[in-house]
């Protein structure tokens, strides 16, 4: 009767283990995405989130592109 017990208590924990793993998953990419993909609306406003990001970075790259070429320029003309 022991053994069954100990053998239950063992599922138990794998059940468990298997039940945090796809916890996990459900929180990380791509299985969090699923409900842009669903909703339209909301997958809309991701993009736009996401352009906007994007030109926000990409007006960094030009900044620090002109500072360096800023630099280089001033290195050069010493």
């Amino acid at each position: 009767m022991e053994e069954l017990e100990d053998e239950r208590f063992a599922l138990n924990m794998m059940i468990a283990d298997e039940k945090d793993k796809i916890s996990h998953i459900k929180s990380t990419y791509p299985y969090n995405l699923k409900d842009l993909m669903i909703d339209e609306d909301k997958m809309d406003a991701y993009h736009e989130k996401l352009n906007d990001l994007l030109t926000y970075y990409q007006g960094l790259c030009n900044y620090y592109k002109k500072k360096i070429e800023e630099l280089l320029r001033s290195e050069n003309d010493e």
